[in-house]
This record gives C-alpha cells, sequence and structure tokens, in this order.
C-alpha cells in the first residue's frame, strides 16, 4: 500500500534532487506489516512538513486528508459509547405514562 502527497504544482512531495520523500511503502495486514496507525499518519506529516520547510519555504501548502481511520480517533482512555455495557435488567426499563419506556423504575 502507498500513501504520499502530491501538489499541482511540484508532483508527489519530494526534495528537488528527489532524494527526500514523504512517500511510505508498506505492507497491511495483522501478519505483515500491521496496519497504518494514526500515529504512522502524524509521523508522515512531521516529515512532509520537513520537506516543504526545507525546499518549498515561500510557498503556502493545504493537507487535505481522506482516510476513514483518522475520522473517530479519540485521546487514549476516552470513554466510547459503543464499548459501554448494555444493562439487561429488565427492571431498569418498564413502561411509564403512555405507555413510553421509563428507565430506572
Amino acid at each position: 500500500m502507498v500513501s504520499d502527497f502530491i501538489s499541482a504544482d511540484y508532483g508527489w512531495l519530494c526534495s528537488p534532487d528527489g532524494k527526500e520523500s514523504a512517500r511510505v511503502l508498506f505492507r497491511p495486514g495483522a501478519n505483515r506489516e500491521g496496519y497504518f496507525t494514526n500515529e504512522d499518519v502524524l509521523r508522515q506529516v512531521d516529515h512532509a512538513m520537513d520537506i516543504l520547510q526545507k525546499y518549498y519555504p515561500n510557498d503556502n501548502h493545504v493537507f487535505i486528508f481522506d482516510n476513514a481511520t483518522i475520522h473517530t480517533k479519540r485521546p487514549p482512555g476516552s470513554l466510547r459509547s459503543t464499548h459501554a455495557k448494555e444493562d439487561a435488567d429488565a427492571k431498569s426499563q418498564e413502561a411509564g405514562e403512555g405507555g413510553k419506556l421509563a428507565c430506572g423504575s
């Protein structure tokens, strides 16, 4: 798999001589090199910014990402509603006024 940056003005992000590049090549999967994590994305962006500052300091640069896994990134240890235990106790959800559920009755 390839992760890289491209510019309408310069093409693939690299130094003018081509010796430094922001491209990352990896083999995804549990039995290979794992997966491209949020930390990998940050490491690649840091390297890309170093290249831009060193070789293209007079231009304005905008990074645009389309990576579904980083859309849901949360700080370590944060609460997630999808991991909350469901209370299977029938008494916690009894019919209240008008037949609507009333929690904690």
